[in-house]
């Protein structure tokens, strides 16, 4: 299964509510399931591991280079098979860290 949820950020704005945002991946997707996650319970910043880089928890593997594999558009399945250690839900939390520091604003100073 393919990992539509990059493919709706990027695709799919103007819509207000996460709800319609739920809807238009369900519409594309109808077997996807929802659940509500927190990223920062599976991206960790550890000054001792990679110096500090944002991994997977548990892991040596920095959220950057999952997403440097979902960018192109490589399906989950095969990211988890040259991961083991990574699940869907921790690509999932990649895309999310990501979403998050795309919308940060930084106060004018």
């Amino acid at each position: 299964q393919r990992l539509l949820i990059h493919w709706a950020i990027n695709r799919v704005h103007g819509f207000a509510k996460a709800a319609s945002l739920k809807q238009a991946l369900t519409r594309l997707s109808p077997g996807l399931k929802f659940a509500v996650m927190n990223w920062r319970e599976r991206i960790v910043s550890d000054p001792l591991v990679l110096r500090g880089k944002a991994c997977i928890q548990g892991t040596r593997i920095p959220a950057a280079l999952v997403l440097g594999y979902v960018a192109p558009g490589k399906d989950t399945a095969a990211i988890v098979g040259e991961f083991p250690d990574l699940t869907p839900e921790d690509i999932a939390a990649c895309l999310d860290f990501a979403r998050d520091l795309a919308s940060f604003e930084a106060a004018a100073g």
